[in-house]
């Protein structure tokens, strides 16, 4: 049994984790104490406009993805000879998209 750094409460860690700090309540606490001595250690590497700037890098990506998905399903409905308009499906296809994460997206689709 380990004592949480956090709660001082005794807990079972799983095998895995080599050197438990939190119980699984802490977690989320855990986490954000790493992220914030990450961002004291690493300020000059920490930078806002660089992390908007990935965020609009990311959005664009995803939306070339649902364009290019747009794209294959008029050109399969045209080979079946079939016709309706994806104009508002590429919206919503984006969004999924967005929800879905970026990570998820490229196991998906290679861009």
């Amino acid at each position: 049994m380990h004592c949480c750094e956090f709660c001082n409460a005794m807990f079972h860690s799983r095998p895995q984790v080599k050197r438990p700090r939190a119980c699984q309540k802490c977690q989320a606490k855990r986490q954000y104490e790493n992220e914030k001595a990450w961002r004291i250690k690493n300020k000059s590497r920490f930078d806002r406009a660089y992390a908007k700037g990935q965020k609009q890098q990311r959005r664009k990506t995803l939306r070339e993805v649902a364009a290019a998905i747009t794209s294959n399903l008029q050109v399969g409905a045209r080979f079946n000879g079939k016709s309706f308009p994806l104009d508002e499906m590429k919206e919503a296809l984006f969004q999924f998209l967005h929800y879905l994460g970026l990570r998820r997206v490229n196991k998906l689709w290679a861009v």
